[in-house]
């Protein structure tokens, strides 16, 4: 019985985690970092760099939202709110860091490490690959 009861407990709390929303990038800080490119309309040929980038991306631990209007993309393997957009407008001021077209690099800790007119991913991963907690990721175990 004791084992039928922890059990349910655990699909339970795996159940609730798989059910939470990303409002922000609060529930990512010190488990990933972030790339976020705000477009008007390159939304397809930007994922598909992204699409291109896969493996590397994964091993920085990159999780990427492409936002166009009110609209967002990304690799992100949750459900993402309505309010996501706003939210990282409000955050991290978008408005005034990220012109349409722009990307910006946030880091595992949530601070702006890089900001640029345009995706460059090669200047992102030697931009990461230079911090010090990917050195140490990096270093064989």
């Amino acid at each position: 019985m004791k084992y039928i009861i922890c059990f349910f407990i655990i699909s339970l709390s795996i159940q609730a985690k798989e059910l939470a929303m990303l409002t922000d990038l609060s529930d990512l800080r010190w488990e990933n970092r972030v790339i976020v490119v705000n477009t008007v309309n390159d939304k397809d040929s930007i994922s598909k760099i992204f699409e291109q980038h896969e493996t590397e991306l994964n091993e920085r631990d990159i999780v990427w939202f492409i936002m166009q209007n009110n609209t967002v993309s990304s690799n992100f393997s949750g459900n993402i709110t309505d309010n996501f957009v706003s939210n990282m407008i409000q955050n991290y001021k978008i408005n005034s860091q990220l012109e349409q077209g722009n990307v910006m690099l946030i880091g595992k800790d949530g601070g702006i490490k890089w900001a640029a007119k345009r995706l460059n991913l090669a200047a992102i991963f030697s931009k990461i690959d230079s911090m010090p907690m990917r050195q140490v990721e990096m270093r064989p175990k």
